[in-house]
């Protein structure tokens, strides 16, 4: 399963992954980012939920990667990934190491992830 969210106020999309990952969820999944993508200004955040992601098949992984290209070619601001410890994963930040074009940093929790942006918005020069 997954949800992907954008908040266009806080120029954020939010990806959730939840259980096993197949192939018509990863194809979703990719259709529903690139329509955000379009919704959201340069600069953008994301955070991503994949604590509770159990796996992904292999075959997911293409779709995967153009999901990251995508978002790394949209000019994304911060990546936060809320951390598990499933072996999907560390696929995904194997992946994540060799095509995305920013660096993801990590969080326990959503809260978490959104502490990280709010400390950066109070910390750049208006």
């Amino acid at each position: 399963m997954f949800e992907v969210n954008s908040d266009l106020e806080k120029n954020c999309l939010y990806i959730t992954l939840r259980g096993v990952i197949n192939a018509e969820d990863a194809k979703g999944l990719r259709q529903q980012v690139l329509d955000a993508l379009e919704q959201l200004a340069d600069g953008f955040h994301v955070i991503s939920d994949m604590s509770e992601a159990d796996c992904g098949y292999v075959s997911c992984l293409p779709l995967f990667q153009e999901v990251i290209t995508a978002i790394s070619s949209h000019h994304v601001g911060r990546v936060i990934r809320i951390v598990g410890e499933s072996v999907f994963q560390c696929q995904i930040n194997a992946a994540s190491q060799q095509f995305a074009r920013y660096s993801i940093e990590q969080a326990a929790s959503r809260e978490a992830a959104e502490a990280m942006l709010v400390e950066t918005a109070t910390s750049e020069p208006s």
